[in-house]
């Protein structure tokens, strides 16, 4: 993990994770804006062996589960 609080912060995996997911970079960046604060994330990741052809499902699916996390996080603390 590194850090940049309240900037940035990021992580990396340093051993297989369960399956199907080989390898994963993460990094999750906030910045101000009006009267709050954007945050923007970026995740990379491998899928093991014969499910590297599904990458790009994968990864739309893990847009909108993230996307979806982050909607909650920003309810629940704006308590909205």
């Amino acid at each position: 993990m590194e850090s940049d609080l309240p900037q940035r912060y990021s992580y990396k995996s340093i051993s297989r994770l369960p399956f199907p997911i080989e390898r994963i970079e993460s990094a999750v960046t906030f910045a101000p804006k009006e009267n709050g604060t954007q945050i923007a994330f970026e995740s990379q990741f491998r899928l093991v062996g014969i499910l590297k052809f599904a990458e790009c499902l994968f990864s739309k699916l893990a847009k909108k589960g993230d996307g979806d996390n982050f909607d909650t996080s920003k309810r629940l603390l704006e308590g909205s």
